[in-house]
Order: structure tokens, then C-alpha cells, then sequence
């Protein structure tokens, strides 16, 4: 799931919105994304100022990241990896997508934001274990 590097953006599909950097911080920031893939649930990301995030793993893992921008990506760097992940996020039919930007539009990979609330997603600081 790692896509190291900086990775070019695929183009959208016809019906796809791609949300820009103000978009995605306006509806991130304060907030917590839970995401789905494949009808499963994958995981969340709760964002804080400063584009400073914490993503947290459907096995209950957590890692902190920080995210910046690439042209239409919003990529980020999270601490446990290597290199930047770069995403897509787009917006379709009044729901919201990520995609990693090397895969095609509409991917099967891609995830869909089941909500978004500001319940903190419970890690534990760093260094204390589960």
C-alpha cells in the first residue's frame, strides 16, 4: 500500500471533483476520516492544526504522519515508513474517494470516506504500548 516517491497523478474520471489542498484541510482539520475499501472498514485519520495527523490501522496500530501537497495530491509522510504516500481525493456523487495517485481513476483500490466526526480515534502516546 506504500507508494514510495512522489507519484504523477493519474487524470479523473468524467464524474469525478478532484478536492483541492484548502478543500481537503477545511474538511479535515479538527475532524477525524474513517475509511472503507472493498465494503470493509480500513481505518481513520484524525487531523490537528498544522497538517499533522495520526492514522490509525483497522488493527487498532496507530502512526503519526504530517501531509503536504504535490500539484492535485495530498501527500503524507507517516513516521513507521519510508518515503511519501501521495493520494487522490476526489469527490463523486455528493461522496468523497482516495486513490493513490499511480492508480487510474475509479480504481478498485480506491477508498470511500464512510463519515467524518470529531471523535478522537484513542492511541496511545508513543511509547506506551496498547
Amino acid at each position: 500500500m506504500v507508494a514510495l516517491g512522489l507519484a504523477l497523478a493519474q487524470p479523473v474520471a468524467a464524474n469525478d471533483r478532484i478536492v483541492s489542498a484548502e478543500e481537503f484541510q477545511a474538511m479535515s482539520e479538527g475532524y477525524t476520516l474513517h475509511f472503507e475499501q472493498f465494503g470493509s472498514y480500513y481505518g481513520a485519520e484524525q487531523y490537528y492544526p498544522g497538517r499533522q495527523s495520526t492514522w490509525k490501522y483497522s488493527d487498532g496500530t496507530c502512526t503519526e504522519g504530517e501531509w503536504t501537497t504535490s500539484g492535485p495530491n495530498i501527500c503524507f509522510a507517516y513516521r513507521d515508513q519510508f518515503g511519501v504516500q501521495c493520494w487522490i481525493f476526489s469527490e463523486r456523487g455528493g461522496e468523497f474517494y482516495a486513490r493513490l495517485s499511480d492508480e487510474p481513476p475509479q480504481s478498485p483500490e480506491e477508498l470511500r470516506l464512510l463519515r467524518r466526526d470529531k471523535v478522537p480515534i484513542g492511541c496511545p502516546a508513543p511509547g506506551l504500548g496498547v
